[in-house]
């Protein structure tokens, strides 16, 4: 019986401590948190992957040819927000040209609403994964993504879902 208490009791006392982020859980391939974005640096939080972002596919069209535009934003339900904008998508893949402002690069950018901050992505990395049935999924990963405004920095890193919003091609 000592021997149960012993073994139970770390995981009590890690049960009772709180933090503001969940704990990750993550694909045991890849080491990618499969649960959401996890932000961390001047903000601790999760935007979680059943948050139902939205996704809208874009072509612009500038001197006869035609550029597609995934374009990703989440409902912040939770107050961690996600953006993302991939220039010149063409379906499952990587897209590792990420800057801002854009100027031609992908977008990635992440916030926290009830402090109105935003952070946005100068590197990276978008992967898109799946891409069918009204569903787009997939991972990214950057760091030191520089606040608006301010002189933080985060991270962000985990996995992500949205559903194709209807009349998109």
């Amino acid at each position: 019986m000592r021997w149960l208490t012993a073994l139970l009791a770390p995981l009590l006392l890690l049960a009772c401590a709180g933090t503001q982020a969940p704990s990750a859980a993550t694909t045991p391939s890849a080491g990618v948190p499969a649960d959401g974005v996890h932000i961390d640096g001047a903000i601790q939080v999760v935007y979680p992957i059943a948050d139902g972002a939205a996704c809208n596919i874009a072509s612009l069209t500038v001197n006869g040819t035609t550029t597609r535009i995934l374009q990703i934003s989440g409902k912040a339900q939770d107050g961690a927000l996600l953006g993302m904008q991939i220039v010149g998508y063409k379906g499952p893949g990587v897209y590792a040209k990420i800057d801002w402002p854009t100027f031609g690069a992908s977008a990635l950018w992440v916030g926290i609403l009830p402090q109105g901050r935003t952070w946005h992505a100068h590197s990276g990395q978008i992967t898109v994964t799946s891409d069918g049935g009204g569903k787009i999924s997939g991972t990214l990963a950057a760091t030191n993504l520089l606040e608006v405004g301010g002189d933080t920095k985060v991270n962000a890193r985990g996995a992500w879902t949205c559903s194709v919003k209807p009349g998109t091609p």
